[in-house]
């Protein structure tokens, strides 16, 4: 049996709760043979601490321990599903690697976390009709776009961060004036009920709560990761400048097995959709129906350096890293 160990989070909402605690390990096993491109002889096993948000972005992970590609290169994760602390968690040690929100972690960075990219997560799609991220409001909201948010409240599930410096580009580049939006921070299971209340204007929000909200009457007003850059690179695995100083060779079969990961996930969407219900208990008609992501092979540099853009020029970071910096 494929050897994952998860510790699991908790995560509350509409149609979208954590799976029960599952794990199967291979404690007893023999070390796995080394895979193609490695030495010949067999790799030494190690177990990896692992962390991100329990969303689809992290099913090439799950189908990689499913097809072995994590066991080839002798790898145990012991992944923690948590809602936040990504960053902190890799900078205490809690974590070897985790995964984050790419805007986030170029914050981290700019004051003065040394954490490395590794490799790449999940990236938006390349048109609008498939887009997975998008802005939402009330039905009945008079709201029709960018322009439209200027002077409302509108909930991220982070503060300054890669929802809310996309939004402000958007709003600037349609002729408003972004300083006036009220940005609130909510968690994605919360948005729906916050714009039912009238908590808000506005929520942004990823699959598969778009596919939730919608379902329940929200409508799309803008797609702002597809609209500020077709492909938008949002995700991004990570380590500490430390860690990867000391530990090269495991580093390199991390990221061999992510790669791999990545490259059979955008290459097989349905299975990738399939390995949902394996981590989370997603309502089958959502699990169905909600917009998938891309997994790209290589990190882009082109998103890194527009979002270090969008950032300092929002007055988020005011020693912005370069994408050299961060780039292991």
């Amino acid at each position: 049996m494929r050897r994952i160990r998860r510790i699991i989070g908790a995560v509350a909402g509409i149609g979208l709760v954590l799976a029960p605690l599952t794990a199967c390990s291979g404690g007893d096993s023999p070390a796995p043979a080394a895979s193609e491109g490695t030495e010949s002889e067999a790799v030494e096993p190690i177990t990896l601490n692992i962390g991100f948000l329990p969303i689809p972005d992290v099913a090439p992970i799950y189908l990689g321990v499913e097809k072995g590609f994590f066991e080839e290169e002798g790898l145990t994760l012991n992944i923690d599903a948590a809602l936040t602390g990504q960053t902190q968690g890799v900078v205490a040690g809690t974590y070897d690697f985790a995964m984050a929100n790419t805007a986030a972690t170029i914050v981290a960075a700019s004051q003065g976390i040394p954490i490395r990219y590794v490799a790449p997560g999940g990236a938006e799609q390349e048109s609008a009709d498939t887009a997975m991220a998008a802005v939402i409001v009330a039905g009945d909201s008079p709201i029709e776009g960018a322009k439209d948010l200027e002077g409302k409240r509108v909930a991220v599930n982070q503060l300054g961060s890669i929802a809310s410096v996309t939004i402000d580009e958007l709003v600037r580049q349609a002729g408003g004036d972004p300083s006036t939006i009220q940005y609130s921070e909510l968690g994605f299971p919360n948005m729906g009920a916050a714009l039912d209340a009238g908590e808000v204007d506005a929520a942004w929000v990823v699959e598969p709560f778009r596919s939730i909200n919608e379902l329940a009457g929200k409508k799309v007003v803008m797609h702002n990761l597809y609209e500020v850059k077709p492909g938008l690179l949002f995700s991004t695995y990570f380590t500490t400048e430390a860690y990867a100083q000391q530990n090269p060779e495991i580093v390199e079969r991390f990221v061999r097995a992510v790669i791999k990961s990545n490259e059979y996930a955008d290459a097989n969407p349905e299975e990738a959709r399939a390995i949902l219900s394996s981590y989370l208990t997603i309502d089958p008609a959502i699990q169905a129906s909600l917009r998938q992501l891309r997994w790209p092979s290589e990190i882009d540099r082109d998103s890194i350096q527009l979002l270090i853009d969008l950032l300092e020029g929002a007055g988020t970071i005011t020693n912005a890293p370069s994408v050299d910096d961060l780039i292991l």
